[in-house]
């Protein structure tokens, strides 16, 4: 049993990769009729955005430049008269002039007050300061250099870029992005036929070794399907259909499933002479709830359930047949948790509790209520199980005979 787990879990990995690759051949051959006008979408759009040759900061830089020459002879002038007014003025009244008279007079009385020594290192830092700042203004007017051609090339380049962004993304980076996109599936398409041949020549290999394994679990299956059929053929025996045969059928063939090669149903034969019929077709209720009994009698210690409910099991049975799925219920129920919900009182006297479910409305809503009941309110459902809504005196002697009370 352990073995054919493990086989089982085998196949069904080599099962997935079998589908697996066969999508993407489908994908790759669904393609194919698209791929020569895709070929060359992509290979223009590729080629646009290359020679473009964009960079991921370039729009923000580019747009800076613009300004500054966009308002160059404004930014000049500005910056001339700043500067003369800081450091430089014909009538020699510019700030630097002016801080550099106070510091002059004050660096002769600074030792005098230390009031004074404090205002005079201020005056002579803004001083310098003043120097510097000036000097920086003024190399930056240098760079400054109005230039229409400039102009135009900038103003050009951002007309590329805002064309590109308008087809591949919103911002450079994106664009870039989507070249990178481009450029793979151009080589995915380029190179298809060669992964499609690759992506065949993997699927036989797979194919050869699922048949394998799918070969191995076949004997398995039909080895245990024998076994089954016997002991389930049995299970019926003993729930009263002693002329009944049961059998597991396996047909084994080359077409891969996701749990093998096989197609599994189940027969049964109800009656001597008769053929094997397939138990989906089988009209008796009672026969059908039967064997539905024995299959899962069967297959009880090896499911891993540890509750079973059976709904209205008893259908269509009663007499013998009734006292042998009580008897057969029991026996599971020494392992399992078994839940029934039965009419059937043979079948209710032999559980060791008991619940009575009460379905009520009230015109609008219906609701429904599960009840355990005492030893007492067995005694009285079992007697209305057996006798109808009248309990008389002989039901209730006849249910504390099921139940084993004693009076």
């Amino acid at each position: 049993y352990a073995n054919a787990e493990s086989i089982l879990k085998t196949y069904k990995e080599c099962y997935k990769r079998l589908c697996d690759t066969e999508d993407e051949i489908k994908k790759l051959e669904s393609s194919e009729e698209n791929k020569a006008q895709r070929l060359d979408l992509l290979e223009y759009q590729v080629k646009e955005i290359e020679a473009a040759k964009l960079l991921e900061n370039e729009e923000e830089e580019l747009k800076e430049q613009r300004n500054i020459l966009s308002n160059a002879e404004k930014i000049s002038n500005a910056i001339q008269m700043a500067y003369g007014s800081l450091y430089e003025s014909d009538d020699g009244k510019s700030a630097y002039d002016s801080l550099s008279v106070a510091v002059d007079a004050l660096s002769q009385i600074k030792d005098l007050n230390p009031a004074i020594a404090t205002a005079y290192d201020a005056i002579n830092a803004a001083m310098y300061s003043i120097e510097d700042a000036s000097h920086e203004i003024r190399e930056f007017n240098n760079g400054i250099d109005f230039d229409e051609q400039t102009l135009n090339e900038i103003e050009e380049r951002l007309d590329l870029i805002s064309k590109l962004k308008r087809k591949y993304g919103a911002t450079v980076k994106d664009v870039i992005g989507f070249l990178k996109k481009a450029k793979e599936e151009l080589n995915t398409i380029i190179t298809g036929d060669e992964r499609l041949l690759e992506l065949k020549e993997k699927r036989d290999e797979i194919k050869g070794e699922l048949l394998k394994i799918g070969n191995d679990l076949s004997v398995l299956r039909k080895s245990s399907a024998e076994l089954l059929s016997e002991n389930i053929t049995n299970s019926l025996h003993e729930l009263n259909m002693e002329r009944s045969q049961f059998k597991v059928n396996v047909e084994s063939g080359t077409e891969f499933f996701a749990n093998g090669l096989d197609i599994v149903e189940f027969m049964i034969r109800t009656n001597p002479g008769e053929p094997l019929k397939p138990l989906a077709k089988i009209a008796s209720g009672g026969e059908l709830s039967r064997v539905i009994l024995a299959i899962k009698s069967i297959l009880a210690d090896s499911d891993g359930v540890v509750t079973m409910i059976f709904d209205e099991i008893d259908t269509g049975v009663s007499g013998a047949a009734a006292a042998k799925i009580t008897q057969k219920l029991v026996k599971i129920g020494e392992s399992k948790q078994v839940i029934c919900i039965t009419h059937l009182p043979q079948l209710a006297a032999a559980a060791d509790t008991h619940y009575l479910i009460i379905k009520n409305s009230d015109g609008e809503m219906a609701n429904t209520t599960l009840k355990e009941l005492s030893m007492e309110e067995r005694e009285k459902e079992l007697a209305r199980i057996i006798d109808g809504d009248t309990i008389t005196e002989i039901s209730l002697s006849h249910a504390r005979q099921m139940l084993g009370i004693k009076h």
